[in-house]
């Protein structure tokens, strides 16, 4: 009998401990932030991140994956992912329920390889390309290519497709005419890099090696996202399925309050923060 008692006795400390052992870890644990989406909000999302990892004691555990835009929204609502990555801002058609949050401010500029250095495009001249009224560089002013326009980029539903169709076309009109389309603003850079009749359309922060055309005479450059006067200024945003809670919200609030993070942000773009 005295045996059993002790037997079970210690099958009860035995138990206790492990129990105590197991709380212990689970209040230790390291909660995973998982991110997808937009190519482009990513690349500076991946800078925040370090920045953050040397700028808190415990951070969680990152796990960022690439998509676009339409993918990180997705994620976002369905839970696929705790914050979703997006290169425009809010729909109509986006659900209710998703909530955006401002992690830069930044444009779609217009881009020509530089053998071909065009000064500016205007809305008429896009909402022509878009409709297919406009397909060659004769004629056209400042060109030095008189070859069919090359026009560079992106699936529907992409965030620089959506920004530039969404601040230049009219309500309900998409881009209908003959358009080689990638992914992300680093392959339009590319694309337009290799082509001397190219005419491309790209984030801010992949304009380098090409000439930048103004937009009906507004330069695309710091100064004028800050001040709000370009026409295809848009903001990258973080998506989240309601108001963003635990980890995520401490790095969100992070990424839009601490000064570090605000010097990161503006080595690219523009911090909401200013």
């Amino acid at each position: 009998m005295t045996r059993r008692r002790m037997t079970f006795a210690g099958a009860l400390a035995t138990c206790a401990t492990a129990i105590a052992i197991a709380t212990a870890s689970q209040a230790t644990a390291v909660p995973t932030v998982t991110i997808s989406g937009s190519e482009t909000t990513g690349a500076l999302v991946a800078d925040l991140i370090y920045f953050y990892r040397h700028s808190v004691k415990r951070p969680p555990h990152f796990v960022l994956s690439p998509g676009g835009t339409p993918l990180g929204v997705s994620d976002a609502f369905r839970g696929v992912s705790t914050i979703g990555l997006a290169a425009r801002d809010r729909r109509a058609d986006d659900p209710a329920v998703l909530v955006f949050t401002p992690v830069a401010r930044t444009a779609v500029c217009f881009a020509t390889n530089k053998a071909n250095p065009v000064p500016t495009i205007t809305r008429a001249d896009f909402q022509a390309l878009a409709a297919g009224r406009l397909t060659s560089w004769a004629g056209f002013p400042g060109a030095t290519n008189a070859g069919m326009i090359n026009a560079i980029g992106y699936p529907a539903g992409e965030g620089a497709q959506a920004v530039i169709e969404g601040a230049l076309l009219a309500p309900g009109t998409t881009f209908s005419a003959p358009l080689t389309r990638w992914q992300t603003s680093s392959q339009v850079r590319r694309a337009v890099l290799a082509s001397s009749n190219g005419l491309g359309w790209l984030d801010f922060a992949f304009r380098d090696g090409l000439n930048i055309p103004t937009l009906d005479g507004v330069p695309c450059n710091r100064d004028t996202i800050a001040n709000g006067t370009y026409p295809a200024k848009r903001n990258l945003n973080f998506v989240t399925s309601g108001a963003p809670t635990g980890a995520a919200a401490k790095f969100i609030t992070w990424t839009r309050t601490s000064r570090v993070a605000k010097r990161v942000v503006n080595t690219r773009y523009v911090s909401p923060a200013g």
